[in-house]
């Protein structure tokens, strides 16, 4: 079921039923941390459950692998398998029948964590907080549009949590698959999440902490296509005037999938401009906890950090954005925009 929202952007009940379900899980941990989600909490409650309410063996499998997972990454415990590994024939495929059955056989097997003894946490993030300092961002379906016309290569979901306003950590899924990388598990979803909270960012259920692919060729900048032209245009090309950027831009559709291009830098991906109004908090919080681990930055156009204590009806980014993987070049598309004579449009 499609229908437009007042701002005449599109909703689907996905959206909704997906923006529940996150709700929930958070709600059983904690009915006092503050969500801010981009569809109405109350129009997400009126959604009807799904015959299995949502919950099922499988989806109660991957909850608490997901929890042993998260728990050796914050206590920096090393994981000979990864309760989040996935187990397709993808992996593998280069292996012999022998090996990929015990293999599989290790990886399903969730044993209990152990918490460390007192004495090995003490320099760890703090981890039991007042539940009133913590805010969580919420896209439930990034890439609605795409979605309702059956495109889902731009659909993510964005989660991000806040602590005293700064993004701490951050969560990108691919629902539908990613090509050229594993799903978690035997899902289809491709997750990378992290931040300062677990001090790393990984994809779930790889063994070690992602590393950024290293530049080949001159940084590249992600804008959309539909809105490539004005003030979007104009910094772009005095960018690629001084030599700062890649000469072409790379098109690219949905918040969600620019921050994990941004984050993942396969194609050289190295910035996401867009210095207007047209994307809100919960599109670049997750991003914003992922670049606070691994030296980029996100601001407003004018450099400014974004305000998370923003209400829902208070949340787009009127300043617009500039994203970079790295904070070097950050400063230096801020200090070119302070010098352009921009159209506003």
């Amino acid at each position: 079921n499609t229908r437009m929202k007042l701002d005449g952007s599109v909703v689907t009940d996905a959206d909704f039923a997906a923006q529940k379900c996150i709700v929930r899980s958070l709600r059983s941990i904690s009915d006092e941390i503050r969500i801010v989600g981009e569809e109405s909490l109350d129009d997400s409650d009126s959604i009807q459950d799904m015959d299995d309410g949502g919950m099922n063996s499988s989806t109660d499998g991957i909850y608490e692998h997901a929890k042993n997972e998260l728990l050796h990454r914050y206590y920096g415990i090393s994981m000979e398998n990864p309760p989040l590994s996935h187990c397709d024939e993808t992996q593998n495929k280069n292996q012999t029948q022998s090996t990929t059955t015990t293999h599989s056989q290790s990886q399903n097997k969730l044993l209990p964590f152990q918490e460390p003894q007192q004495e090995s946490t003490t320099h760890l993030p703090e981890r039991i907080v007042d539940d009133k300092r913590v805010t969580v961002f919420v896209d439930p379906l990034d890439g609605t549009k795409c979605y309702a016309n059956g495109e889902y290569d731009s659909v993510t979901i964005l989660t991000a949590i806040i602590l005293d306003n700064v993004p701490i950590f951050g969560v990108i899924t691919k629902p539908f698959k990613y090509k050229h990388h594993h799903s978690l598990r035997n899902t289809a979803c491709f997750t990378v999440y992290g931040g300062t909270l677990l001090r790393g960012v990984f994809q779930a259920g790889a063994l070690q902490p992602f590393a950024r692919t290293k530049l080949t060729d001159k940084p590249k900048a992600m804008i959309s296509k539909s809105r490539s032209e004005g003030i979007v245009k104009q910094f772009f090309d005095l960018l690629t005037s001084r030599d700062l950027i890649h000469p072409e831009p790379m098109h690219v559709s949905g918040a969600g999938e620019k921050a994990l291009r941004l984050v993942l830098g396969s194609q050289n991906e190295s910035a996401w401009l867009f210095p207007k109004p047209g994307t809100s908090r919960w599109d670049v919080a997750a991003l914003d906890a992922l670049l606070r681990q691994t030296g980029g930055k996100i601001t407003d156009k004018y450099g400014k950090d974004l305000d998370y204590s923003k209400s829902r009806e208070e949340a787009e980014n009127s300043e617009g954005i500039i994203a970079c993987s790295d904070a070097a070049l950050h400063q230096k598309c801020l200090e070119l925009f302070q010098e352009g004579d921009w159209e506003t449009d």
